[in-house]
């Protein structure tokens, strides 16, 4: 199964991902609430606007101006999984991630990329293209979406088939 890194203009962090975790099977929806971090472009307008409004930023505001909550939401879910990948297995085991380009990692081509088109393209969120589970669930493929959602910390992915998806910032005092 194939990954495409969905466009998305924020990356999903290295630690403390999920904040939240609130589904219904009932009524077919799952919200995840991720700490996520912005573009070095966005965290540089933060900051001037920061400094023009209160003069200075003071050093514990610093290091947390980049960063946001991220409320993911998932209506009409017809699937969902959580895997440990401790235990489980390792995305790229199971995933086809030629469609994410391997030269990001190299230098800052990840960064500048990503500071270019406004998009992260590494940002934890992918599209399964090509989604076994379409002919195992019988789900019309041109309705809805195999999303999948990895954490690094600790390693875990959560595997979700809906109708729609989007996002919204829900916390951003910190800015």
């Amino acid at each position: 199964m194939k990954l495409s890194p969905a466009l998305v203009p924020w990356s999903i962090s290295c630690c403390d991902e999920v904040a939240e975790f609130e589904y219904d099977i009932n009524n077919c929806y799952v919200y995840i609430t991720v700490v996520c971090n912005c573009s070095k472009n966005e965290c540089q307008q933060r900051i001037e606007e920061y400094i023009k409004e209160h003069g200075s930023i003071p050093e514990n505001i610093e290091n947390q101006i980049g960063v946001d909550l991220i409320k993911l939401k998932f209506n009409e879910i017809i699937f969902l999984s959580v895997y440990d990948q401790r235990k489980d297995y390792k995305t790229e085991e199971r995933y086809d991630m030629s469609l994410i380009s391997k030269d990001l990692f190299e230098g800052n081509k990840y960064h500048d990329l990503w500071n270019k088109t406004g998009n992260c393209p590494l940002s934890g969120l992918y599209e399964v293209t090509d989604s076994i589970h379409g002919d195992i669930l019988k789900y019309n493929k041109d309705i809805y979406t195999h999303w999948l959602i990895t954490i690094s910390d600790p390693p875990q992915e959560i595997s979700i088939i809906s109708k729609n998806f989007e996002w919204e910032i829900k916390n951003n005092e910190i800015c």
